[in-house]
């Protein structure tokens, strides 16, 4: 595959004005020490691997680049932080994680973290908080929480949380790897699995936006994603910089960000 990217200092003006603001909207630069300055100026463009297909979270677009609300939260961490970040394109999350693990990138942009990642990645504070629910097709029945589905098959998309979590606390739980969320929920929608795990915010975009009018979110699950940076470890000056970010972002713009996305999709 031919590696592409994007710089997404380029792309700010574009992903800003997507949620009502200009590049130039006042958003202030946050106060660095002179060592973490320097750090980013030394290692600017920060490498950045994303999930290339799990809107709204983020996406990569042929046409648009990088898009979702991960990439409204970079584009105004990148304004606060004066640097630029730059997108490594992959075909898959699992792709994204080995680049990363190997090297390719310095940064994870929006993942959970879990005892077996932080073995190669340290962690940022949480910017976005989320449930996880389960999808199945309207006719199927009972499947209201985890524990429903012991001795059934759930899809989860290969280097997810969910897959860990599963193993880790409902064991009968049958794990089915797919390399997408669309793959999950169209075996799902065909009766191939019986349901996806996924963050309830990308389930309902999902299912409307491939048009599966047979699928539902049928139940939920007590796991609560607290999506953040994970960053090599060989790169502990980054995790302190964006922390700084993360604990410093108005909260205007968070609300502009979420909300565009909510009202965009009817959520």
């Amino acid at each position: 595959m031919t590696k592409t990217s994007c710089i997404i200092a380029v792309l700010c003006s574009l992903s800003l004005a997507s949620i009502g603001l200009s590049a130039h909207a006042g958003i202030d630069k946050i106060r660095l020490t002179a060592e973490e300055r320097t750090y980013l100026s030394a290692r600017a463009p920060i490498k950045l691997c994303i999930d290339p297909n799990w809107m709204p979270y983020e996406a990569w677009d042929p046409k648009r680049g990088y898009i979702g609300i991960a990439a409204d939260y970079i584009a105004v961490f990148s304004q606060m932080l004066d640097v630029e970040f730059k997108v490594r394109e992959t075909e898959t999350w699992q792709q994204s994680l080995d680049v990363t693990r190997n090297g390719g990138c310095d940064v994870l942009s929006f993942l959970n973290q879990t005892p077996r990642r932080s073995q190669w990645l340290i962690f940022t504070a949480p910017y976005v908080e989320a449930e996880a629910a389960l999808a199945t097709k309207k006719n199927v029945h009972g499947i209201r929480n985890l524990k429903s589905l012991r001795g059934k098959t759930v899809a989860v998309v290969e280097g997810y949380v969910y897959e860990e979590y599963l193993r880790n606390n409902y064991p009968r739980v049958i794990v089915s790897r797919v390399d997408s969320t669309d793959d999950a929920l169209r075996k799902t929608s065909n009766g191939e699995i019986v349901a996806t795990i996924e963050s309830l915010f990308v389930l309902r975009y999902k299912i409307a936006k491939l048009g599966l009018k047979n699928l539902t979110v049928s139940g939920r699950t007590k796991y609560v994603n607290r999506y953040r940076f994970g960053v090599r470890k060989d790169q502990a000056m980054l995790r302190k910089i964006l922390d700084k970010a993360i604990m410093q972002i108005e909260p205007k713009y968070e609300n502009k960000i979420l909300r565009k996305w909510s009202l965009e999709h009817n959520y």
